[in-house]
């Protein structure tokens, strides 16, 4: 160390002290010997920061304006062995234990810690990862367990209701009524199986107040949903169709003839709107008859759109709704406003 080595010319330029002996620059020429008068002022030695003590009769002391520091005390400050050879007049001086030795045997003992920690860290992050992937496994499969329990009560309440109603309607109009349900909470698919002689006998306000009760029974436990039913006798014959749509409104019969074709239905709107305000518009309709449901979409460029008023924006919809609700009273309408570009949805309503 730059450090040491520099202590140690100072203390080799120095005189010294061993065994109580006094040498000065001129013991190095010959053998003599020479009384000095040393002035001891309780001067220290202090070594990075740290004071080193001294024993009595080897503190450092001074002669003539000059500090003079006992080898030994410096050596040992500096972590040095000093051997006296009186033989040979030699003082031997040799490294003890190495504080770079030292020093980095302290790192790799640091290095080793540190490595243990961080192996201890890592096996931490696995049982970790290891604990987080199987609650992950656990609500996937907890997640599939209840979408499960919902179908099945779905299943379930419909296979309830389907009991119930059999109970509550069997004998209206003594029409000895049989009846099944399928599908979901939201659309509902019902068979009414009735003695066909005993049905055609009832007026058509009869049979739709039989229909009406049994739909309402349903609609209690789903209020949201859409049903669609059949009347058949009992070997299974279509008597008639009915449908209640989302709102309650019930409709009996095969209403296709009573109702425009979506071909006619389209042709009316594009005749009515395919210009709207001079904004040119694309307009495509969809008729699900089954289903008793109208989709009817919109495209315009969004620069146009943007150009109009909210007021205007709202009529491009509504305008066309209400001639469809005109048309297909009993159907669930639904209307969008697409950008022509983009696709993106700029509007929607629904009757």
């Amino acid at each position: 160390m730059k450090l040491n080595k520099k202590m140690i010319g100072i203390v080799a330029l120095s005189s010294v002290l061993i065994s109580g002996t006094l040498l000065t620059n001129d013991a190095f020429a010959a053998n003599a010997t020479k009384t000095l008068k040393a002035v001891y002022s309780n001067i220290k030695l202090v070594y990075n920061g740290q004071t080193i003590s001294s024993s009595s009769g080897q503190e450092p002391f001074m002669v003539n304006g000059t500090t003079y520091v006992p080898i030994r005390m410096a050596g040992e400050a500096l972590g040095k062995s000093l051997v006296w050879d009186g033989t040979n007049k030699i003082v031997n001086i040799s490294d003890t234990s190495s504080s770079d030795a030292q020093v980095i045997e302290m790192l790799r003992n640091q290095i080793t810690d540190l490595n243990n920690q961080l192996n201890s860290v890592k096996n931490e992050l696995t049982t970790a990862n290891s604990t987080i992937a199987s609650k992950d496994s656990t609500i996937t499969s907890l997640q599939s367990e209840i979408n499960s329990l919902k179908k099945d009560g779905n299943n379930g309440s419909l296979s309830r209701l389907e009991d119930d109603l059999n109970d509550d309607h069997e004998d209206d109009y003594s029409l000895d009524a049989s009846i099944s349900l399928s599908g979901d909470k939201d659309d509902i698919s019902i068979t009414i199986k009735v003695d066909e002689s005993t049905w055609n006998n009832l007026s058509s306000s009869r049979q739709k107040t039989f229909l009406q009760d049994i739909s309402d029974d349903i609609r209690r436990e789903f209020r949201d949903a859409k049903i669609d039913g059949t009347v058949k006798n009992k070997k299974s014959s279509k008597l008639t169709t009915f449908s209640v749509s989302r709102s309650g409104t019930l409709s009996i019969g095969s209403s296709s003839s009573s109702v425009p074709s979506q071909s006619t239905m389209l042709s009316q709107l594009r005749r009515d709107y395919s210009t709207y305000r001079g904004i040119p518009l694309s307009i495509q309709l969809d008729v699900d008859k089954d289903r008793e449901e109208v989709r009817v979409e919109v495209y315009i460029v969004k620069k146009d759109w943007d150009d109009l008023s909210s007021s205007y924006q709202t009529k491009i919809l509504s305008s066309m709704l209400n001639d469809l609700e005109r048309e297909y009273p009993d159907y669930d309408i639904e209307g969008y406003v697409y950008d022509d570009n983009t696709k993106s949805r700029l509007d929607r309503q629904t009757r």
